[in-house]
């Protein structure tokens, strides 16, 4: 993978509990890394375009972070995605591939 195509930038986001002014917990999300991607639509067939499924699915390509995880979302042009797979390209830890979906 080169490195210059990494052209766009993305928010990597978790979800977690917060404590309120009045002692509650209350969940929100909280930016987790802002990184350079390279973000690639996956063309869909036939058959499930013409589906009424308003479900795109994204490739996103990365550096490689420890840390990341499917149980958090990307942020990406104000679309939330939603990640379904993570890929250690060649286990070499330098690139990740993630596998997204956005449910518009």
């Amino acid at each position: 993978m080169n490195p210059g195509k990494l052209n766009k930038r993305i928010d990597i986001i978790t979800h977690e509990e917060f404590e309120n002014e009045l002692g509650q917990t209350t969940k929100g999300i909280k930016s987790f890394k802002s990184v350079r991607a390279n973000v690639r639509s996956v063309s869909r067939s036939e058959k499930q375009a013409e589906s009424k499924n308003d479900q795109t699915n994204y490739t996103v390509t990365i550096r490689y972070l420890k840390d990341i995880d499917t149980t958090m979302c990307i942020m990406y042009e104000g679309r939330r995605l939603e990640i379904v797979q993570i890929i250690n390209i060649n286990e070499e830890n330098k690139f990740l591939e993630i596998m997204a979906v956005y449910k518009g």
